[in-house]
């Protein structure tokens, strides 16, 4: 396999060019630990999205809107989240969801990005 083309190290403010499958440089590979390791840490204490509420019927509901509405209804760039406009997840009617990109979606719900 050939090796990767040289990139720019992803530790802020470094200069650092590596071919390195993790992306930083043999100087800050103790940070690309601990962000695995953060990682790790997170993914262990997140629940599922089944367990959130979001079974296999929303992604059935999901997958259609998103079929049928592939746009995003505020910007019109292609849509990857659905929302629930009245912020209910059991009200899946099609009057009650919108189509979004993940920006637009951030920007309804005040998050930043």
């Amino acid at each position: 396999m050939p090796a990767s083309p040289p990139k720019p190290c992803k530790k802020q403010g470094c200069r650092a060019i590596t071919t390195n499958t993790n992306g930083f440089c043999d100087a800050h590979q103790d940070d690309a630990k601990k962000l695995e390791e953060q990682y790790k840490r997170y993914r262990q204490k997140r629940i599922s999205s089944a367990q959130r509420g979001y079974g296999t019927h929303w992604q059935r509901v999901r997958s259609w809107q998103l079929s049928e509405h592939p746009l995003c209804e505020i910007c019109k760039h292609a849509a990857i989240v659905v929302h629930h406009k009245d912020h209910n997840q059991y009200n899946n009617s099609p009057d009650n969801l919108m189509s979004l990109c993940r920006d637009c979606h951030e920007r309804i719900h005040k998050r930043k990005r």
